[in-house]
């Protein structure tokens, strides 16, 4: 899928599977394409991701309030909502 559709949250989805599947290198590889195409296109996808994930608070309070200055709506409030959760 993350071939076809090399979206955040394919390479989030193929992170798992690899995960899944016993393959540690392969989901660290998808991971990193996570976080690296999530700085530069899908700013709300990695601060889900790293909520998720419980890692790089600060970054995904950060992450989510720049996007909700350009997306205002539910998904972006609950990645915030999220993200500010984890943090504390």
């Amino acid at each position: 899928a993350y071939g076809q559709s090399p979206l955040v949250e394919t390479a989030w989805l193929l992170g798992d599977a690899r995960e899944a599947a016993g393959d540690a290198k392969g989901a660290e590889e998808a991971r990193a394409a996570v976080v690296k195409h999530g700085r530069q296109v899908d700013g709300r996808t990695l601060s889900l991701f790293f909520s998720t994930r419980n890692r790089d608070h600060e970054e995904a309070v950060s992450l989510a309030e720049a996007e909700k200055k350009v997306r205002d709506d539910i998904y972006t409030e609950d990645a915030l909502a999220w993200a500010l959760y984890r943090k504390g």
